[in-house]
């Protein structure tokens, strides 16, 4: 019985590890991140793009959002900045608004204070969208810094067929243990996105870095795509234009010009409670691909946490627990290493390793509290949604 047991544990493991060790290869093949690739499909110099930023009290981090705007490699004249202030109780629009009159930049500051008429990222990024004048949406957080080619690189990865491409985010971490763990532990949520993206099958995408045509844009907003959720925005979206345009209306753009890069979070209260924001929209999700997905992790991670536990039982399920932290700790790590060496993250390698025993109760453990818990967000009480 034992061993019948120890064989469907593993079995049930087996697509997960055989996924991210695919993943990997596809990461290895793929050198996008240090290779020019722009699209032959566009003249990118020809684009209009609207940049469309929902801001929340980010009164800190606005002025850098400002600067690396201004210093955008591309012509000004083809670009507009469309800037949504959600409801800020800060000083947010006022710096905003100082710091871009003194550039040469054309923005447009909307002010949100009707809390009964909009609320949430996402109905703040639709009364974005309703004001922009260009035909394509580039979408960005307030708390990013954008490399200088961020626009023209977004741009070259645009086709033809393509309504949504993309992009990159990381973390960068400050000097503390706890920050570089949290940079080490987006790596692969970032890695993954990048390599089903890469492969044709986007899953993910990232609400600070993606660029939508507007068409495919508003027919999202006019089907009501998930309007029980303040966000979700990117995830959301990623499942509708799978679901109307197929697999092919999506691209990921694997170049290290486009990489948007974010701080990370300024405690652990502030992390966890991140976390439970973005497992909390898990509920809303209908994508077969991204259930599939979503499913392989929990199970997996599922069978590793029980695994010590299983051995008060006979300890022949402590080969099971080790076998499962080693072929995780190999597809994994290939994974990781080669996506940190595009993003030039290689000095975080070593914290996967603290990470490796500690994930599976993680996952679980915010899994289960998002269901019950809604946190609160810059303020905001976002159980009422």
């Amino acid at each position: 019985m034992e061993i019948v047991i120890f064989t469907i544990l593993a079995l049930l493991s087996l697509p997960y590890l055989v996924v991210v060790t695919l993943l990997a290869f596809i990461l290895i093949k793929q050198k996008h991140l240090n290779v020019d690739h722009s699209s032959k499909d566009v003249a990118t110099d020809s684009l209009e793009v609207s940049i469309i930023i929902a801001a929340r009290n980010e009164s800190k981090n606005i002025r850098r959002l400002v600067e690396s705007l201004a210093q955008q490699n591309y012509p000004k004249e083809k670009f507009e900045i469309i800037l949504v202030d959600d409801h800020s109780d800060d000083e947010t629009a006022f710096i905003a608004e100082k710091e871009f009159r003194k550039t040469d930049l054309s923005f447009s500051l909307l002010r949100i204070e009707n809390d009964s008429v909009v609320t949430g990222k996402r109905a703040a990024l639709s009364v974005g969208v309703e004001s922009a004048r260009f035909n394509l949406f580039l979408f960005t957080d307030a708390d990013v810094f954008l490399p200088p080619n961020w626009i023209r690189t977004m741009l070259g990865s645009l086709t033809i067929d393509c309504h949504l491409v993309a992009g990159p985010v990381i973390i960068r971490s400050k000097s503390s243990f706890f920050s570089r763990l949290e940079e080490t532990e987006y790596i692969s949520v970032s890695a993954m996105t990048a390599a089903f993206g890469l492969a044709g099958r986007s899953v993910m995408a990232n609400g600070a870095n993606m660029l939508v045509r507007k068409e495919s844009y508003m027919n999202a907003l006019s089907m009501g795509y998930q309007k029980g959720y303040p966000s979700g925005d990117d995830m959301f979206l990623v499942e509708f234009l799978r679901r109307n345009y197929g697999n092919q209306s999506m691209v990921f753009c694997g170049k290290y010009d486009a990489i948007v890069s974010c701080d990370s979070s300024e405690s652990l209260g502030a992390f966890v409670s991140q976390r439970l924001r973005w497992a909390g929209k898990a509920r809303g999700y209908r994508d077969r691909y991204i259930f599939l997905v979503g499913l392989m992790t929990v199970a997996f991670n599922t069978i590793v946490a029980c695994s010590p536990f299983l051995i008060m039982i006979t300890p022949t399920f402590l080969w099971l627990f080790c076998l499962l932290l080693m072929f995780r700790g190999l597809s994994e790590g290939l994974l990781i290493w080669n996506w940190s060496s595009l993003t030039r993250q290689k000095n975080l390698f070593p914290y996967y390793f603290v990470l490796l025993p500690l994930y599976p109760y993680y996952v679980l453990f915010i899994g289960a509290v998002s269901t019950f818990i809604k946190p609160k967000w810059k303020g905001r009480d976002l159980s009422r949604f």
